[in-house]
């Protein structure tokens, strides 16, 4: 008697389900945490609202300022972030960055910021540093 095949379409969405989380934090807004990591190992977390009519704000919850300000390359991080392109535009204010999307955009917006925000933090630490970008 074989063993029965295992589900690979269950198992991935099981796997899917694990890696990424959301929260609400109040009506019209949430997190999602991803499994995008910062050169620290912890995930990028994105915010989420709709803060304008039609348009879904999508932003890094400013993760990669904070940790290059608390690693001290901050200014290499404004720099690399600065040169990004994004359709529309990439908006870095305070301490976070942003885009502004239409619904249907949302998901390529998601991706772009948490891997702009990571990225971004990753090459500022290796120009800086001099590190390689993963140990290991």
């Amino acid at each position: 008697m074989s063993a029965q095949e295992p589900n690979i379409r269950e198992i991935a969405r099981e796997a899917a389900g694990r890696l990424i989380h959301t929260h609400e934090l109040k009506p019209g807004s949430a997190i999602i945490g991803l499994p995008v990591l910062y050169p620290d190992g912890e995930r990028v977390t994105v915010y989420i609202s709709s803060d304008r009519p039609g348009l879904i704000f999508v932003s890094d919850f400013e993760g990669g300022r904070k940790r290059a300000m608390m690693a001290g390359v901050r200014e290499a991080f404004d720099r690399i972030i600065s040169g990004m392109r994004h359709d529309p535009p990439l908006v870095s204010e305070g301490l976070g960055i942003y885009v502004r999307v239409p619904p249907e955009k949302l998901d390529e917006a998601i991706i772009f910021i948490a891997n702009a925000s990571a990225g971004a933090l990753r090459e500022a630490l290796c120009k800086t540093r001099g590190a390689q970008p993963f140990s290991g």
